[in-house]
Order: C-alpha cells, then sequence, then structure tokens
C-alpha cells in the first residue's frame, strides 16, 4: 500500500530525514505543497490516512525530521544560532570577570580587616603594660564632683524631708513660716513622733528623688536607646509634677494658717490663685532646681569616675571594635562564599555553551513544537469531519502527546543538539 510505504521507518535519524524528501515520495501525494500551512497539511494526511491512529506517531515523526532538516539545510539560521550562542559565552565571561573583581575587593577588605585587628590586639598589649595610668584632668573633674555632690545631697535630704513631713504630718494649728516647712531641723524627729511608717516615708522621700536624678544620667548614657530623651523629659515632668503637688499642699497648709490670723473673709486656695503665690513657686524651685543641678553633677562624677582610668575606656573601645572587626570579617567571609558559587555556576554554564557553539548543527525545539501543534491541530479538525468515537479521540490525543515527549525530552531546553 501506498502509505504504509510512505510511512516505514528507516533505524536511524538520517535514513528517517532521508525517507521525507519530496522527491523520494511516491507519485508527491504526502508531501508539504507549496504555500501550504501545517494546519492545513494535517487535514490532509488525516484525510489521505482515513484518521487512522495507528498513523499519526509516524506522520509527526514525519514532520518533526522535516523541520529539522530545513533548521538543518538554514545556513542563515544556524549562523543566527551561533552569534547567539556566542554572544552568551560573550557575557558569561563578563559576568565571570565582575564576579572575579568582586572577589578580589572582598579579599582585600579581608586583609585590611585582619591588619586593622592585628594592631588592635598589639595596642592592646602595649596598654596591659601600663595599666596603672590615671587622667588627671578626670580625677580632678571627680574629686570636685564628690565635693559639690555631698552637700547637694545633705541638701536634698533636708529640703525633700522637710516638704514631705510638711505636705502631709505637720500640725499647722501653731503657725508656721515656708522657711520652717521647707527646711526643718526637727522635720525627722517629729516625722518619728507621728509614728515609724511615717518616718520611713519622709526618709524615703530624698532618695527617691535622687534615684529619678540617676534615671537621668542613666537615660543620657544609653545611646543605642531611641527613645532616651523622651525618658529623660518624663522623668523630668514627673519631678516637676511632684514638686508642684508638695508646694501645693503646703502652700495651702500656709494659707489656711492666714486665714485663721486674718479678719473677715479669706479667699479660697484654688489652684488659680496657688499659680501666683509665691510659697508655691519658691517650693518648687528650691527643689527641682537643686534636683537638676544634683543630676548633672551626678552624671559628671560617673563620667569622670569612667574616664579617670584612661588605660580601662580605651580596652574597652578596643574590645569592642576587635568584636566589630570579627563580625564584619564573617559577613566578608560569607559573600565571598555566594560569589565563588555564583563563579561556579557561570563557569559551567560557560562550558555548556561552549560545546553548543562546537555542534556542528542546531535546531530550534520551540519552532518545531509550534508546527507540530499546528499539524495535529488539523488532523483533530479532520478527525471530527469522520465523526469517530471519543475514545478514539482520546487515544489520538494521547498519541501525540506520548510522541512528543519522545520527540523532545528536555522540553525546558531551549536549544537542542
Amino acid at each position: 500500500m501506498i502509505l504504509k510505504k510512505l510511512f516505514s521507518q528507516k533505524s536511524t535519524e538520517e535514513m528517517q530525514i532521508q525517507s521525507i524528501n519530496p522527491v523520494e515520495t511516491v507519485e508527491g501525494i504526502n508531501i508539504l505543497r507549496k504555500g501550504e500551512t501545517y494546519l492545513q497539511y494535517g487535514i490532509r494526511i488525516c484525510a489521505n490516512s482515513t484518521g487512522s491512529n495507528s498513523l499519526l506517531a509516524p506522520c509527526l515523526q514525519r514532520v518533526y525530521f522535516m523541520l529539522k532538516k530545513e533548521q538543518f539545510n538554514n545556513e542563515q539560521l544556524q549562523e543566527q544560532f551561533k552569534t547567539e550562542t556566542q554572544n552568551k559565552i560573550d557575557s558569561t565571561e563578563h559576568a565571570i570577570k565582575q564576579k572575579q573583581a568582586d572577589m578580589d575587593l572582598k579579599d582585600e577588605k579581608i586583609r585590611q580587616l585582619e591588619k586593622k585587628e592585628e594592631e588592635l590586639k598589639n595596642e592592646r598589649t602595649e596598654i596591659l603594660n601600663h595599666a596603672a595610668e590615671i587622667n588627671k584632668n578626670e580625677k580632678i573633674k571627680l574629686i570636685l564632683g564628690i565635693i559639690i555632690l555631698v552637700p547637694l545631697t545633705l541638701y536634698l535630704f533636708i529640703f525633700y524631708g522637710s516638704t514631705f513631713y510638711s505636705a502631709f504630718f505637720k500640725d499647722f494649728t501653731d503657725g508656721a513660716t515656708l522657711s520652717e516647712c521647707m527646711f526643718d531641723p526637727a522635720a525627722y524627729s517629729h516625722s518619728l513622733q507621728s509614728g515609724f511608717m511615717a518616718l520611713i516615708f519622709v526618709v524615703c522621700a530624698p532618695i527617691i528623688f535622687m534615684g529619678l536624678g540617676f534615671s537621668l544620667h542613666f537615660f543620657s548614657i544609653n545611646k543605642t536607646d531611641n527613645l532616651r530623651f523622651v525618658k529623660i523629659g518624663s522623668v523630668l515632668v514627673v519631678t516637676f509634677l511632684f514638686d508642684m503637688i508638695l508646694a501645693y499642699s503646703i502652700g495651702k497648709n500656709l494659707d489656711s494658717v492666714e486665714a485663721m490670723t486674718t479678719m473677715g473673709e479669706h479667699p479660697e486656695y484654688t489652684i488659680s490663685r496657688a499659680l501666683t503665690d509665691i510659697h508655691l513657686w519658691a517650693v518648687i524651685f528650691c527643689g527641682f532646681i537643686v534636683y537638676i543641678i544634683w543630676g548633672i553633677v551626678f552624671g559628671m562624677i560617673m563620667t569622670a569616675y569612667d574616664n579617670m582610668y584612661t588605660n580601662k575606656t580605651r580596652l574597652n573601645q578596643i574590645k569592642e571594635e576587635i568584636n566589630q572587626t570579627g563580625a564584619n570579617m564573617a559577613i566578608i567571609t560569607e559573600e565571598k562564599t555566594e560569589i565563588n558559587k555564583s563563579i561556579i555556576a557561570l563557569e559551567e554554564k560557560k562550558a555548556k555553551l561552549m560545546r553548543d557553539l562546537n555542534v556542528m548543527q542546531r535546531f530550534d525545539p520551540l519552532a518545531i513544537k509550534h508546527e507540530l501543534i499546528n499539524f495535529f491541530t488539523g488532523w483533530v479538525k479532520q478527525l471530527t469531519t469522520f465523526n469517530v468515537p471519543n475514545d478514539d479521540m482520546k487515544v489520538a490525543t494521547s498519541i501525540y502527546e506520548h510522541t512528543l515527549i519522545t520527540l523532545f525530552p528536555n522540553n525546558n531546553n531551549k536549544d537542542e543538539n
């Protein structure tokens, strides 16, 4: 039969390519005619074979080898493949050079960091040999700070002890003056008469304010805290409000004493009236201003103490710098590892491209697959005119898919040999 002779397969690809030569096709019935698309070709071949599924795979193979041979004989296409491959090789080589340049930069940074680390270690060794040196200027600041801080601390104990006692425990029926309320030398002994808990309360008052002052110093030196200024402001506001409450209580008690000794009607001691009372502001500033000064002096003493032993300060700095240098080297080493992986991948890509360039003939599988789809679309279109059962249609589709898998085992590659 003509069809059996037409679609008989030889054992090698070259024999198959030869079998599709239009000159050798009997009567030229099944060759691709001039101007005929592969969709039309699929319709015609299906009609000639009466839609036989047994002939579909040989027909698909025939089209595959026909297109492949056409691309092999297309000198312009082959030259285009080589040019594209050479361009990819050049691009890959350029990328490799860039990665190697990046690697050289990383190596230079590593050498610089190693040199810096060695210098820091040598400096640390030198410092340890002079560990007893003292910064005289900082020592003077420390001594002066202590001289100032001691009387300020005594002042705060007297002032806040007196004001707390006056605000919460003092009996104003016998009369009192502002100075007695702020600086009562017997405040602690009188508070003991009110009970042991009252004494504890009065004693703790100045300690609370000194604790707030220490908080100011702690927040100011904590440079890593982005909210340190908010915290410092909050401490100052709390302290000021605390002083204002004490001042208002004392001012109100003094006003009550004045009301008892004044003839006629005496105005009520309201907040608006308190804000114009000199007694209130005297209590606030005698406490709050000294508290601020105490906090500043305390911070100065702590800073002077830290800086007095210059070697100690520098040793801490060197330790931090060595740790940071080590961390930077670890990061760069990791980056070098990633760059090296990229270079290896690029070298493998270049080797594959070089192999592709040396291949005598190459083809574009995507273009061939596109025409096979058109051919099978025409085949199916013709099958529908034969009213074939659905099972036969499914078999045809299965044969088509299996043939494509056989012809294109490397589906993800754009170019195949």
